[in-house]
């Protein structure tokens, strides 16, 4: 999204935005009109859309707040009063705390799973995590299963002993997003979960297997399954399209009233309280949901 030939092109233009958010205070992308009559993907910026972009990634610009999920670019002086260019920490050091904070969002972690949480490189992770278990800014430990060492922050060791004691009972059920850490990582939702996932809203509808835009479904500790649903938020229904369970999953009672929660849940949020199911995988499910969403 940064670019030095577009800074250059458009210089003039660039100027008079930032001046304009000077003395008009934040803006939003869809302030500013199209003169093209274009529009409909990310792909097809407006000038003003691919300037504030620049500007945020130049540093010039930051994020003030979102508004109705659009974001509001503001000075960055005004968002962040006080900074000085001179506080910023050296890379390396950069590399260092996001590979500590890396670790302890995700728990444990395979060294080859610490560099996708900042999106830095999966292959090489910066620095050596053997680097900073020297120095005690993280410990190894032994994973029953993997044949590479695991890596926690030393904060929650408490929270691993207590875990391989069976201390520990995860008892959550709700759905994911496609963007959650838990899955947003495709190759770790594999290899922790078993759990083979990507959005299918990109593939050709007749190849999709799932549907358009799935959403996990996480379960006291396990990726159990997946729904295609949509918000009609007209009538205030909540369709789920279909839900597919993994392979393997038990068929229960508990299973259902867990899933039915879930789905309440996450009606109630769209502001679609009636859950309305038209097709479970396996079709022995959906009567156990429905008794579920009936209690």
């Amino acid at each position: 999204k940064y670019s030095v030939q577009w800074m250059n092109e458009n210089k003039q233009a660039i100027e008079h935005l930032v001046e304009h958010i000077r003395a008009n205070g934040p803006v939003k992308s869809s302030d500013f009109e199209r003169k093209d009559g274009k529009g409909g993907g990310w792909w097809e910026w407006k000038e003003e859309k691919r300037s504030l972009e620049v500007l945020f990634t130049a540093g010039r610009l930051m994020i003030a707040r979102r508004q109705s999920f659009q974001r509001l670019y503001d000075l960055s002086e005004r968002v962040l009063p006080g900074w000085d260019d001179s506080m910023t920490p050296h890379l390396d050091e950069v590399h260092r705390r996001f590979m500590q904070k890396a670790v302890f969002s995700l728990g444990v972690a395979k060294a080859s799973w610490m560099g996708d949480y900042f999106r830095n490189s999966r292959l090489t992770p910066r620095p050596d995590p053997e680097t900073l278990v020297a120095e005690g800014a993280l410990q190894r430990v032994k994973v029953d299963g993997w044949d590479v060492p695991g890596y926690i922050h030393p904060e929650l060791r408490p929270w691993a002993e207590a875990a391989a004691d069976g201390q520990l009972q995860p008892g959550v059920t709700t759905l994911l997003s496609p963007f959650d850490p838990v899955v947003w990582d495709r190759r770790r939702a594999q290899e922790l979960f078993g759990f083979d996932y990507r959005l299918e809203c990109y593939t050709p509808e007749a190849k999709r297997r799932y549907g358009y835009f799935t959403l996990p479904i996480l379960r006291r500790g396990a990726l159990v399954g997946r729904i295609d649903a949509k918000a009609h938020r007209a009538r205030g229904v909540f369709e789920v399209k279909v839900l597919h369970l993994e392979d393997g999953v038990r068929l229960t009672s508990a299973l259902a009233t867990d899933i039915a929660g879930a789905l309440r849940r996450c009606g109630a949020w769209h502001g679609t309280p009636e859950i309305a199911v038209t097709r479970c995988e396996p079709a022995a499910f959906q009567p156990l949901l429905q008794r579920a969403l009936a209690e």
